[in-house]
């Protein structure tokens, strides 16, 4: 009988806790108005209770009792059921079983601390939450609860003590929602909130301490915040700039900023500028500086409410981009008159040096009148000196004129094998000389190239003289060709000292001698190599070098084939 009066109890008081309408307390004063509580004979159960209504209050609860019943079916969420006064299971609901995943049979009877955590049972949270429901007539709690399969829902509970006319505490009715998800997206905003909070701190960190000027003007280009940085740039205090527009800030500069912060503001676009100069008064003092600067356009509602300056002064670089800019101006200008000095010097070389070779010539084949045998050595190395002499007048001409863009070729298709026997020939004595062997491995059927005759002869002549240069008396030189995809290569190899790997990005630039020293054994201008280069890229081709010390050196260089062109 008291489970039939607790569980009668509990559909309605559920039903009212879930709607909020009424309490515990006022419903069980309804149910007992007109009710006795009697003893039945011997051998009935003790506190057996027997609820008595007259026909108009029974009539009333039974459509009450239906009504809740209805209630608590459709919501089925939430876990409803009852507890004896130990806290032991005596009722359970569909909405109980299915949060909890016991069944009625396997629940009832069983402590309510069977959903309890460890840890909460053993700070004794469930004994505080009855004894508050029995103290206070109900109670709210929050906390992890664990299912029949061990995992964990996060629960709101409210317990409400049941007592009978006498006040005696007869059970708990508890109602149970899974708040698990709300209880995670609270979870998930506080730690949003939390990253917000620490972003919001880092961004404020940098906007402190980053050296570039930040500020902010409103529509009316009235300076409404800034960062330290832009007061430094500035050179005034914040108190001089919030609050003041743009122009009083920098006076001079409307007619350069503001077309530029209109245009952010009418197009709601952001524009960017590197070097832009301002040139502002402030204390009669006038300011000229140069800004890489960046305008962020700041909409609300869809409108666009002020202007985010970022700015930086580079007035600095500037001033050291224009002294390098006079200083590079002023070296080509040396490095132009140089050339110039150069040509000059190289066409009035050339008159005297003819002079000297001519008459030499006429002096030494006796024209005007026989000489001795020494008087013939003497201008036999008058004419030598005036060779070399010429020969570097020469050099100094040509890089004048691949310097000035002035180099004229006259490129057509080339015998590649008969022009390079030509020259072979003529520098066969001259290795003869120091008992060098020059060897040709030239093949006579090799493809044409296109090219200049003369050039392509003075870039063998240099490749092929440096080779007997700068190889010991003894030594070997080959001159070898093939035919490669869309060109002919050609390779001077000598069995010389060979060059260090560090030193041979030097070979090729004007004016270079590996061995600079006043006691070097061969001599020359250092034009040659670099000469080579000009003339050979100039016909279309390539050269470079390959070499070790101790193991010669390869000089290489390719033309285009004449029938790919």
């Amino acid at each position: 009988m008291l489970r039939d009066v607790l569980t009668g109890a509990f559909v309605v008081a559920g039903g009212l806790a879930i709607a909020g309408a009424w309490g515990i307390e006022a419903l069980t004063r309804r149910l007992r108005p007109e009710s006795t509580v009697s003893r039945k004979g011997a051998g009935a159960p003790a506190g057996g209770v027997n609820a008595c209504f007259d026909s108009t209050d029974r009539k009333r609860v039974e459509q009450e009792h239906r009504q809740f019943e209805l209630l608590v079916r459709s919501v089925v969420d939430y876990a409803i059921f009852m507890l004896d006064p130990q806290g032991r299971i005596v009722t359970w609901n569909k909405g109980a079983e299915a949060l909890k995943g016991y069944s009625e049979s396997e629940i009832i009877g069983r402590p309510l601390s069977v959903f309890y955590t460890p840890e909460d049972l053993a700070a004794g949270r469930l004994q505080r939450f009855m004894q508050e429901a029995a103290q206070k007539g109900s109670a709210e709690d929050q906390g992890w609860r664990i299912r029949k399969d061990g995992s964990r829902f996060w629960a709101d509970a409210v317990l409400t003590a049941m007592r009978d006319e006498s006040g005696r505490l007869v059970g708990y009715a508890k109602v149970t929602r899974d708040l698990t998800e709300r209880k995670r997206a609270e979870e998930r905003l506080v730690e949003s909130t939390r990253i917000l909070a620490q972003q919001q701190r880092l961004l404020a960190g940098i906007v402190e301490h980053v050296p570039a000027a930040i500020a902010y003007v409103d529509g009316d280009l009235i300076y409404r915040w800034n960062n330290p940085a832009h007061c430094t740039q500035m050179g005034l205090p914040r108190e001089a700039i919030i609050g003041h527009t743009v122009f009083e800030v920098m006076p001079g500069t409307e007619s350069a900023l503001r077309p530029r912060y209109e245009r952010v503001l009418r197009s709601g676009e952001p524009q960017f500028e590197t070097a832009l100069p301002l040139v502002f008064e402030r204390n009669g003092r006038r300011h000229e500086t140069y800004w890489d600067t960046a305008y962020v356009p700041v909409t609300e509602n869809g409108c666009v409410t002020g202007i985010l300056l970022l700015g930086i002064e580079v007035s600095e670089r500037i001033a050291r981009e224009k002294s390098q800019q006079a200083m590079i101006e002023k070296l080509r200008a040396i490095d132009r008159m140089k050339d110039e000095f150069l040509s000059v010097l190289s066409h009035e070389l050339r008159t005297p040096i003819n002079a000297i070779m001519g008459f030499g010539s006429i002096l030494d084949d006796e024209i005007a009148g026989p000489l001795n045998a020494r008087q013939h050595d003497y201008l036999g190395k008058i004419l030598n000196g005036s060779d070399v002499l010429l020969a570097l007048v020469s050099d100094l001409l040509d890089m004048s004129r691949i310097q000035a863009n002035k180099l004229v070729l006259d490129c057509h298709a080339l015998d590649f094998g008969a022009a390079t026997q030509k020259i072979l020939d003529g520098m066969a004595p001259l290795a003869e000389h120091k008992h060098q062997r020059l060897v040709s491995r030239v093949p006579s059927a090799l493809p044409h190239v296109i090219g200049d005759a003369q050039r392509l002869g003075q870039v063998l002549t240099n490749l092929i003289g440096n080779a007997i240069k700068f190889t010991p008396d003894g030594g070997v030189i080959t001159v070898q060709a093939c035919a490669v995809e869309g060109a002919v290569r050609c390779e001077v190899h000598d069995t010389g000292v060979g060059i260090a790997a560090e030193d041979i990005p030097r070979l090729f630039q004007r004016f270079t001698q590996l061995d600079s020293s006043s006691t070097r054994a061969a001599g020359g201008t250092g034009l040659g190599l670099s000469i080579c280069r000009a003339l050979v890229e100039a016909m279309g081709g390539e050269i470079g070098v390959e070499s070790k010390p101790g193991e010669g050196s390869t000089f290489w260089f390719t033309l285009p084939r004449a029938d790919e062109v």
